[in-house]
């Protein structure tokens, strides 16, 4: 049977078989999901019955993707305070929603700067309870300079019904304090809805909190929007001239799940999420069970395969979502009728109690330890695979770490009925989006690699390389700790990479904190060297001056540096986004000379104060998308894996995984490249379960 998400179904319909032959809409729940397999003996649908505990529909929305916003406390999407976002004057806000419920159950903010906390109240545009507009400001930050108007007309009294995708927009122009609001359909033009109003106020105060996208007050309890964003803009304007904040959730350069990205205007937006039904950048269509982990929800589907199943071959494409979901929650199961998954004629998969870990149950006998660490939401979007026939039992994940567990096991399986997201009698459920799901009868290995490849291009699930456990940083003091290692020449043309993590405060050259210095000697002779500089990211060859990237990076949280070095161009990337280029001639040693980790080769000074991960060298130049599926929106990645979807692997000279490769013990970090430029701990630094 194959179960596939680009026919679901939704609950509209008075009959279930009528319904079927539907496709759900944006938050609609689902009973019915379609089986698709056009064999003679396929199974049948996945069916639930009950409404509160069916899976709902996170379609693409008219073929495009969005911002998907659950509504509840700490989801919401931001963007940091910026000189451009400090709009005093004439003032639009605009943005493009699909709202599931015209009339919301509170008052929802669309578009704000406004912290109520801090008395850093600017701007902020909400949709009322009335499915009014409301349209705030402040001239100096404060509650009592506040200054509120909420439209004449409601959304619903000029047609607008739940489930519809409309723009709104506010205008506020300064010289006389006129307030407008505008709102059209898709197809429509922007119509005024009300009358004018006025709001004076002088000027709008220059806060100094984020501007928020779907809450206010940095993401508090109340007033999270529930619906699609598709856009967010401001202008500095009533005329929509001087743009100052563009944010096309549609646009290409945003990938399904992405947490973090640069909009059409530069600034880098953060998607802040929360819970087992969290905030998301959705691309694909996904059916999503958001499970809580305390078996109140039971959100699952069931259905009869209308045969019985001896083996077979499973796959999977889903994304874990916040906790997992319950203890032992279960992905897929089969069952013999009546019985349960974990008896003998069943089959499993599910997660390991409460830990991150795979397992599978063939015949009544558990696998254990299968791909430890990977049920995990930190993963983002996996394929993950199981045959499972007498004695043969293999199971792995984006096409890599293949694992039969503690082995395989005799017996022949004997199931009529299969789950999804629960165990036998509907608990035991776990918190993810759904992709694909499909069953076929045993596969050969030969079809099995078309099947892959078919559910790979068909959904792009695993379009960055492998994801990888990680579970080792090394620590370093900042006094005198640093690793040593022996390199090649590297040409004029190469890429330097850190994960890292700090709070300590570093000055200008001189005093920077290095990630990783490379020193060469002979012909040029000029170096380069990762670090921290006046607490941002730096690179140097030692010639030229210090060039830094733009963000802060000393806030105690992990961060990756990149810095791609050609012989006319030097590029710094920080978490995925290129923040500075600069044009200077760069001209390689011919000689190597030292090279370090935490420590400037070639001065006993510039130590790093902090936690140093996953560092690694190519000869080559990493390409933007290469580097964003290097950070992998946070996840270090398997560096040296799948050159046919991340090609620089092919260009990699080193790659210390700072302890993963030592069990976190002695003074030798091996590189996990395939060149063994094993590195020395000198002074003591220690390995620490401290990890991006």
């Amino acid at each position: 049977m194959a179960l596939n998400l680009n026919t679901l179904t939704g609950s509209t319909s008075s009959t279930v078989l009528a319904e079927a032959l539907t496709t759900a809409d944006f938050l609609d729940s689902v009973p019915i999901l379609t089986n698709l397999a056009n064999r003679g003996n396929k199974g049948g649908d996945a069916k639930q019955t009950t409404g509160l505990n069916q899976p709902r529909a996170l379609p693409l929305i008219d073929g495009k993707g969005y911002f998907y916003n659950n509504g509840l406390p700490n989801n919401y999407a931001s963007v940091p305070d910026a000189a451009a976002l400090d709009v005093s004057g004439d003032l639009t806000l605009e943005v493009n929603v699909t709202i599931p419920d015209i009339l919301p159950n509170h008052t929802q903010r669309l578009l704000s700067k406004y912290n109520t906390n801090t008395g850093n109240r600017s701007y902020q545009l909400a949709l009322l309870d009335t499915s009014k507009l409301q349209f705030t400001i402040s001239s100096d930050g404060s509650f009592q300079a506040e200054n509120s108007k909420i439209s004449t007309s409601s959304l619903s009294s000029r047609g607008i019904v739940d489930g519809q995708q409309i723009t709104i927009k506010v205008t506020w122009r300064q010289s006389d304090g006129r307030v407008q609001f505008f709102f059209k359909t898709s197809n429509g033009s922007f119509a005024q809805l009300g009358i004018d109003q006025t709001a004076n106020a002088g000027s709008i105060y220059n806060s100094n909190t984020n501007v928020n996208i779907g809450a206010t007050n940095e993401g508090q309890i109340t007033n999270i929007f529930k619906g699609a964003f598709h856009s967010a803009k401001i202008y500095a304007s009533i005329n929509e001239t001087n743009k100052v904040l563009d944010v096309d959730f549609a646009a290409t350069n945003i990938r399904h799940g992405d947490t973090k990205f640069k909009c059409l205007t530069g600034q880098v937006v953060t998607v802040n999420q929360s819970g087992n039904d969290p905030a998301k950048i959705i691309k694909r269509s996904v059916l999503r069970f958001a499970n809580k982990s305390d078996n109140s929800t039971n959100i699952a589907l069931q259905g009869l395969l209308t045969q019985t199943i001896t083996d077979g071959y499973f796959f999977a494409a889903f994304s874990v979502l916040g906790d997992g979901g319950e203890s032992h929650g279960r992905i897929f199961g089969l069952n013999s009728t009546g019985a349960a998954d974990n008896v003998a004629d069943g089959f499993a998969i599910y997660r390991d109690a409460l830990t991150n870990d795979y397992r599978t149950n063939y015949d009544g006998n558990t696998l254990l330890s299968l791909h430890d660490g990977l049920f995990d939401d930190s993963m983002g979007d996996v394929l993950f695979e199981s045959s499972f026939k007498n004695s043969s039992q293999i199971s792995q994940v984006n096409n890599a770490d293949k694992d039969n567990g503690t082995g395989t096991f005799s017996g022949v399986l004997s199931s009529e009925e299969f789950k999804i997201a629960s165990f036998s009698d509907g608990s035991f459920n776990v918190a993810l989006d759904l992709e694909y799901l499909a069953l076929f009868p045993s596969l050969t290995d030969v079809q099995a690699d078309s099947v892959r490849e078919y559910i790979r291009a068909k959904t792009q699930v695993y379009d960055l390389p492998t994801p990888i456990k990680n579970d080792y940083s090394v620590s370093f003091d900042g006094t005198d700790d640093y690793m040593s290692m022996t390199l090649p020449v590297l040409g004029n043309t190469h890429t330097l990479s850190a994960w890292f993590k700090t709070t300590a405060s570093y000055g200008g050259a001189g005093s920077e904190g290095t990630l990783i210095s490379y020193i060469s000697s002979g012909g040029g002779g000029d170096d380069s060297v990762l670090s921290v500089i006046t607490n941002k990211v730096g690179w140097s060859d030692f010639v030229d001056d210090d060039q830094t990237g733009t963000s802060t990076v000393n806030d105690g949280n992990w961060h990756h540096a990149v810095a791609v070095v050609t012989a006319t161009t030097q590029k710094i990337y920080v978490d995925g986004v290129l923040e500075t280029t600069t044009s200077n001639a760069y001209s390689a040693g011919t000689s190597f000379s030292s090279a370090t980790i935490g420590r400037r080769a070639n001065f006993a000074q510039r130590f790093f104060n902090g936690n140093i991960d996953e560092v690694a060298i190519w000869d080559s130049a990493l390409t933007a998308n290469e580097v964003k599926s290097v950070y992998n929106d946070g996840k270090p990645v398997n560096l040296s894996g799948q050159p046919e979807l991340y090609s620089s692997a092919n260009n990699l000279v080193a790659w210390w995984r700072m302890g993963d490769n030592d069990s976190g013990t002695g003074s030798t970090v091996t590189d996990n490249s395939a060149n063994s430029y094993n590195g020395t701990l000198i002074n003591g630094p220690t390995f620490q379960t401290n990890t991006p």
